[in-house]
């Protein structure tokens, strides 16, 4: 898959969160030429991703697995998402082609 841009990453445990880089919950963010929604909630992580003109994905790493959205055409917003338990390290990614 090449993921070039990792801009957030989530350790959970059992007692604290904590984050590293960009990530914050509900963050809206312009990068890319684009705009990027990470968040994670009650056991849910998601990436979204829009670029007007440009090919694009998202994706959520959960423990060892990756779930993306695929190359998603111009104008329309990449989705990725999955759940995740208190002891899974989780990130968030957008990607350009």
């Amino acid at each position: 898959m090449g993921l070039k841009k990792k801009l957030s990453s989530f350790v959970l445990g059992a007692v604290c969160v904590s984050a590293f880089a960009t990530s914050a919950a509900a963050a809206v963010v312009d990068v890319g030429g684009g705009k990027w929604d990470h968040d994670y909630s009650n056991g849910v992580v998601h990436s979204y991703y829009l670029h007007n003109s440009k090919v694009h994905s998202a994706a959520v790493k959960v423990g060892g697995q990756t779930y993306s959205s695929g190359w998603i055409g111009e104008g329309t917003w990449a989705k990725a998402s999955a759940t995740y338990s208190w002891y899974d390290s989780i990130s968030t990614y957008y990607n350009l082609q």
